[in-house]
């Protein structure tokens, strides 16, 4: 759930609630998993960019048709994904969406384990993927 910052094991896709993308293993690979891709209603969508550094990646798309939705999105190095997560509130009340940027660092597939870095930008509806402090 990147709104709200929480890491969550799932035992049932639906079992808690509202989130925006799982880790699974789809044959010798770590995927993205979106709500839809399990049959689950939701707003949280994902889109790769590969070859783009981390830094480099300062805003999230509008164009609502390039982000995946219903399919498993290879984990790779060297591609930074970009997340709008399921509606949630904001600090106000207001149902939005809210967008962040995740980076895989370490991939250790054997070990099953990924280690990411990643930023969540907290305001409604907004695009912009640079932390507060750094623009």
């Amino acid at each position: 759930d990147f709104h709200l910052g929480i890491a969550q094991v799932l035992e049932s896709a639906s079992s808690t609630g509202q989130w925006d993308v799982v880790l699974d293993t789809q044959g010798d690979q770590f995927v993205f998993l979106l709500p839809e891709v399990l049959g689950i209603p939701s707003e949280a969508r994902i889109l790769e960019l590969p070859g783009l550094s981390f830094d480099e990646v300062v805003e999230a798309s509008s164009d609502t048709t390039s982000y995946t939705r219903d399919e498993p999105v290879p984990v790779r190095s060297g591609s930074v994904y970009v997340i709008r997560t399921h509606t949630g509130s904001d600090q106000f009340g207001f149902n939005c969406l809210f967008y962040a940027k995740l980076e895989a660092v370490e991939i250790d597939l054997q070990g099953g384990s990924l280690l990411f870095v990643y930023d969540a930008n907290p305001l409604c509806n907004d695009r912009d993927l640079v932390p507060p402090d750094q623009n």
